[in-house]
């Protein structure tokens, strides 16, 4: 009897240990989230295989600023351009948000979910149309960014990044999940610090999210000419108008990050690809703190 009982104390002890969690405060002051809405395009291959296509991107920033609301404190989110867009407050490990014209408030996200659990009524905005979604958790695992250890809760085909938001964007849409468009975070920043990028994912970098420089001020999609599409070997991106590229990264449609040679040519850059499994990937192209993504058919 002495000694199950010694099993069971040590058991708790440990179960207490193992899911004992100090959340990390969703940034409230100095951040910005860029999100970015995506046009489905397909190939003229006649194949039928979709990509995306950046189409704009919308800008949410913290105004540095608190109101109250039904006796709450909650830090006042923005357009960046100064549109008042909600509140939101944090508390251990939940993130509630009032929406403009409301003081109801609602379930944003929820980092102290277990795998399985079913996480209801969740607010979600695409800007236009407004509503709540149930999401079923299918992990829980986390991730080091800057040296801090972050939550990883991993939904279908999306994921709530502790301190950072929904890789849909800070304002989930399920809306456009079933059109031709498409969502997704852009970009995330705090403090001077850029803890997530389109075509990288999460990351740790000095500087904050471009705003307000969207392609058409650096250099527009439509000025940039990717072929052969689809390739087999080599794929060439040649630009309209001066951009140089510093780096460049391949993306497959299910967010894995692949490696691969380029070289600068006299118009552009070509990219190898003769390495890659077939499928449809975004290339990446990183210029300072800008970006320009464009979509390759490797067949």
């Amino acid at each position: 009897m002495k000694k199950t009982y010694l099993l069971l104390t040590a058991f708790i002890s440990f179960s207490i240990t193992l899911f004992a969690q100090d959340y990390l405060p969703f940034p409230t002051q100095n951040a910005t989230w860029s999100n970015a809405l995506y046009t489905v395009e397909f190939f003229d291959d006649g194949g039928g295989a979709a990509y995306y296509e950046l189409s704009s991107l919308d800008y949410y920033c913290t105004a540095n600023a608190d109101t109250i609301i039904g006796g709450e404190t909650y830090a006042i989110i923005q357009l960046c351009e100064g549109w008042y867009k909600g509140a939101l407050r944090d508390e251990d490990g939940k993130v509630y948000f009032v929406p403009k014209d409301s003081t109801e408030e609602f379930l944003l996200y929820d980092f102290t979910v277990m795998p399985g659990d079913i996480v209801t009524g969740v607010y979600t905005d695409g800007g236009i149309t407004e509503g709540l979604d149930d999401l079923t958790v299918e992990s829980v695992s986390t991730v080091e960014v800057g040296g801090i250890s972050r939550r990883v809760i991993q939904f279908d085909g999306e994921q709530w990044i502790e301190g950072i938001g929904c890789t849909k964007g800070l304002f989930k849409d399920i809306y456009t999940e079933a059109s031709e468009y498409g969502r997704a975070l852009y970009c995330m920043s705090a403090n001077d610090t850029t803890f997530y990028a389109e075509g990288t994912g999460v990351t740790y970098t000095e500087g904050n999210c471009v705003l307000n420089v969207g392609l058409e001020e650096t250099i527009s999609t439509n000025d940039v000419l990717v072929f052969p599409n689809p390739a087999k070997e080599v794929v060439y991106l040649d630009f309209a108008s001066e951009f140089k590229v510093e780096d460049v990264q391949l993306m497959n449609m299910e967010g894995k990050l692949f490696t691969t040679d380029w070289s600068k040519t006299n118009n552009g850059i070509s990219v190898s690809v003769h390495d890659l499994p077939k499928g449809v990937y975004s290339i990446s192209m990183m210029s300072g703190k800008h970006s320009l993504t464009k979509t390759v058919l490797v067949d």
